[in-house]
């Protein structure tokens, strides 16, 4: 069926809003580098109000832009494409079926379960939880292939992710009570500490995902 003008304006509006989104990025880095801090001000800030008009439209007229649409091809390449994905920090949390931060909100449903701030069980556990701590790690092999069970990592955190599922933790951590330090599922992985900070034991991990 063929689209009215009214309609095809709807849908290429928020297209083309994405695309000019895209191009201030490289833009802004290359008028910094190029000592344009002041322009390359007010390009960043026409790009946080594009993203803000690019809201309204998709949301006043029930649209999904086909540049922003990020999630059904993220799930395209990785749930059926089966391509390997390692979920860092936050990006552990997405996974979640739903999570708790300023409000409950719907995750990618990838690994169910539910994501909830730390609880304080004494004064001696400060949240948010920042620093070396030591890993458990219970699945040999995969981004932890050729590391001992026991590794320190560093964490930057206050919510964790309890999967319903107990088969896919890998690595477990203790800051006050018990938490998942990491998962992993097919080729889903994700770790809650941050291994581009936790130098040789976080290199290894970052090399072996590289591998899988």
């Amino acid at each position: 069926m063929k689209m009215s003008k009214k309609e095809d304006i709807k849908l290429n509006i928020p297209n083309l809003i994405s695309l000019a989104r895209l191009i201030c990025v490289p833009l802004t880095v290359w008028l910094i580098l190029n000592g344009e801090i002041l322009f390359a001000f007010w390009v960043f800030v026409s790009a946080g109000i594009s993203d803000a008009v690019d809201g309204f439209i998709a949301k006043r007229f029930n649209l999904q832009t086909e540049l922003g649409n990020w999630v059904e091809n993220l799930e395209e390449e990785v749930v059926h494409k089966e391509k390997p994905f390692l979920g860092i920090c936050l990006g552990m949390h997405l996974l979640a079926t739903t999570g708790s931060e300023n409000g409950l909100c719907d995750g990618l449903n990838w690994i169910p379960g539910i994501v909830e701030q730390i609880k304080c069980n004494s004064q001696e556990t400060r949240v948010p939880h920042i620093g070396w701590s030591d890993v458990q790690i219970t699945i040999k092999g995969g981004i932890y292939a050729g590391l001992e069970k026991n590794q320190c990592f560093y964490f930057l955190h206050s919510y964790i992710l309890t999967p319903v599922r107990s088969d896919v933790v890998s690595a477990t951590c203790k800051h006050g009570i018990e938490f998942v330090a990491s998962i992993e599922i097919n080729n889903i992985y994700a770790t809650q500490f941050h291994p581009e900070k936790s130098q040789r034991a976080g290199l290894a991990v970052i090399d072996n995902f590289l591998k899988i």
